[in-house]
């Protein structure tokens, strides 16, 4: 049994590495400017400020060998870049940047609010001065406590302003709010690109339209019931992900749009005079009766059965439910109350079809069999079990769980499935002389009992609900085994809680076949070091290779493979590793691992491969002629070693109206352009690339080259 606890949702920043992409096909509205110096910058932002139209953003700058921070000034009328300061990270007088702020005077403020602090800029950016603020909690609850979210008051989505309510494990729930004393908020599974940035009545929201080929953003206005929206670009030859950052004041917004192809993702910072927009359209909300809301969980409770085994029973009491003694009354009370609401009932279906997701395929079938016999399992949903309880699992006069809307957390459902799932695993020891019961307690302190309302052991327990009874010990484990997986966090990885959760995911994969057949489960990633990610910056006489921290691992191991061998290279406890003195266009194979030690015994993550070249050479020599035809014909002088080279064709010198471009083997040294217009000048150049799987390395673009066509 689960009683009502608050857990807190962390809510993470993912900082990625970008580079040049091919070209961008057309532009947005005349309002929309984009900042054309910071584009595809490879800067993650996480922190704006707007006043008049001065723009001043601060971030992290991943551009360099050296970590750096920035704060950066944009003309919003234009969309240019009026001053920029960057600072080692190291140096920089702040642990966090959370959020920034210009002053009247003139001056420009930093602020670390997680720990506190902040730093004061002069008005050419330098460190003026550093002080104290305000803490803030950045649980998510109090982030949009502003935001009244009405369950009852179901709504469908057709026009819609943004509120996130996270409420389950893998498939999010989207609540559409509109924030106002009296909200209606709308749920929906279909996932979208949000700009989670409120400016009192105003909120910024993005969508992918086109196929995943354009960018559309909007502004809504909550007063007017009106929005406008702007098409911010189309992409040619890659993906659009999603608007990745944004800000807005009442007259402008500053976002950042995130594309990607087949060698990077990038990152393009717009500006937006929204204001002086003048096609704004209403929006409208449509009411959904029961009847339609029931259609969109009709799906869950399907899969639930055919795909895991699992019979749903709605607003029904169960045959056992558990009672409370009552101290006052002189006996037993308790049961559960029918009539959940269709939305309530729609979250918890929703959430289930996310954890169930992590399960290995066949495990929640493994679960009923125990005992010599197959057990039905039923998953009940009411409104409430009477007795402070928000949910309870039973696997003796019956197989079931039942869930109380009205009090449901996500993180239930891993804890009542560790109940059912402790079964087999029961029936497992006790078949080969063991009592599970006392494997157990072997975990815990000596001399340790477990009841109600005892100081809080941190070391030993992961709750303090943990040390009321063993089983709600293992429950409240399992919980947090799948809370750590899906936030990467662990934070008991050094005392005896690991201890616990290592026993128990091994119990796990001793007893469920499924499980067995795996390298590791989804909830093991909490104990077992998971694959890092991996990249790299390269020139021509060098390749740094840098991956990602994996939080249960204190080493990582990198390997270079040599011939047909893997040779290890590096092994310690940095994320980085640089290779000098290499030759040009050469490929390199790379492989890296995590791991960290449980006594004696070395724990591994699996290798992470990663395939990559040094620059080529940059092409010296380009010449161009033209004939009578219309062609313009390329010569250049061969990079050796390379794979082949790639030629562009513009109308303009930097290259903005790229009009061809062609990929060409590293046997060419010349390359005849057709369909040019007489008379007209074009700028050329060319590049080397060497290839290493499906890793594409470029050289520097060789000097540009005009001509006019004949």
């Amino acid at each position: 049994m689960k009683v009502k606890s608050l857990l807190s949702l962390l809510l993470a920043l993912v900082l990625a590495f970008a580079s040049v992409p091919f070209a961008y096909a057309e532009t947005g509205e005349a309002t929309l400017k984009e900042v054309t110096s910071l584009t595809n910058s490879t800067r993650s932002y996480v922190a704006t400020d707007i006043e008049g139209s001065s723009v001043l953003t601060v971030g992290y700058d991943y551009t360099t060998d050296t970590d750096k921070c920035f704060l950066t000034l944009i003309d919003a009328e234009t969309g240019s870049v009026t001053l920029s300061k960057s600072y080692k990270y190291k140096s920089f007088p702040l642990e966090n940047l959370d959020e920034c702020e210009i002053n009247s005077d003139g001056t420009y403020t930093v602020y670390d609010r997680y720990n506190g602090k902040s730093a004061v800029y002069d008005e050419n950016l330098k460190l003026k001065s550093t002080g104290k603020c305000s803490k803030e909690n950045y649980n998510y609850e109090s982030k949009w406590s502003n935001h009244t979210l009405i369950e009852t008051d179901f709504v469908k989505e057709k026009d819609y302003a943004y509120a996130y309510y996270k409420s389950d494990f893998t498939n999010p729930i989207y609540a559409i709010a509109f924030p106002e004393e009296t909200s209606t908020i709308c749920f929906t599974d279909a996932e979208v690109d949000c700009i989670n940035d409120c400016c009192g009545k105003s909120f910024l929201i993005s969508n992918e339209v086109s196929d995943g080929q354009k960018a559309e953003t909007s502004v809504y206005d909550f007063n007017s019931k009106t929005y406008v929206k702007t098409e911010t670009r189309a992409f040619t030859g890659y993906d659009f992900y999603s608007v990745s950052y944004g800000y807005l004041n009442e007259v402008y917004a500053f976002f950042v749009v995130e594309s990607n192809d087949n060698t990077g993702s990038y990152y393009t910072p717009f500006v937006w005079k929204y204001s002086d927009e003048t096609e704004k359209t209403a929006f409208t909300v449509n009411k959904v009766n029961s009847k339609q809301i029931k259609n969109l969980y009709t799906k869950y409770v399907t899969e639930l059965k055919n795909t895991y085994g699992i019979n749903v029973i709605i607003n029904k009491a169960p045959n056992t439910y558990p009672t409370y003694w009552d101290d006052d009354l002189g006996e037993e009370y308790g049961g559960v109350l029918t009539g959940a609401t269709p939305v309530g009932i729609y979250r918890v279906l929703n959430d289930l079809s996310g954890y169930l997701s992590y399960f290995p395929k066949g495990f929640t079938q493994e679960m009923a069999v125990f005992g010599g016999k197959t057990h039905r399992f039923d998953i009940y949903i009411d409104r409430e079990i009477i007795g402070d309880a928000a949910a309870f699992a039973n696997r003796y006069d019956g197989f079931l769980i039942c869930f109380a809307t009205e009090e449901f957390t996500s993180a239930f459902i891993p804890h009542e499935f560790l109940h059912l799932i402790d079964a087999r695993i029961d029936d497992y020891l006790y078949k080969n002389g063991k009592y599970y019961e006392e494997e157990w307690d072997r975990l815990n302190p000596k001399d340790f009992f477990y009841y109600e309302e005892q100081p809080y052991n941190e070391k030993f327990f992961i709750t303090s609900y943990a040390m009321t009874d063993p089983r709600e010990d293992r429950a409240d484990t399992f919980e947090y085994l799948f809370e750590g997986y899906y936030n990467q966090t662990h934070p008991f990885i050094n005392n005896a809680v690991r201890k616990k959760s290592i026993y128990l995911a091994n119990l796990i994969r001793e007893v469920y076949p499924s499980v067995s057949k795996l390298d590791f489960a989804s909830w093991e990633h909490w104990i077992t070091p998971y694959p890092v990610k991996v990249k790299s910056k390269n020139t021509e006489t060098s390749i740094k290779v840098i991956w990602s921290v994996c939080r249960t691992a204190t080493t990582y191991e990198l390997q270079q493979k040599k011939g047909s061998s893997w040779k290890t290279i590096y092994k310690g406890p940095k994320t980085k590793y640089k290779l000098n003195n290499l030759s040009s266009g050469k490929a390199f194979s790379f492989r890296v691992r995590a791991f960290r030690f449980d006594g004696k015994r070395k724990v591994y993550s699996s290798w992470e491969y990663y395939y990559t070249a040094t620059k080529p050479k940059a092409v010296k020599t380009l010449k161009l002629s033209t004939n009578s035809s219309h062609q313009i014909i390329a010569k250049w002088s061969k990079v050796k070693p390379c794979d082949g080279y790639q030629i562009q064709y513009a109308r303009d010198k930097s290259f903005k109206n790229i009009i061809a471009k062609k990929y060409l083997s590293s046997k060419n040294k010349t390359y005849k352009g057709k369909n040019f217009t007489k008379g007209r000048k074009y700028y050329v150049r060319i590049r080397a690339y060497t290839m290493n799987g499906e890793k594409t390395v470029y050289s520097s673009w060789s000097k540009v080259k005009a001509i006019k066509s004949k």
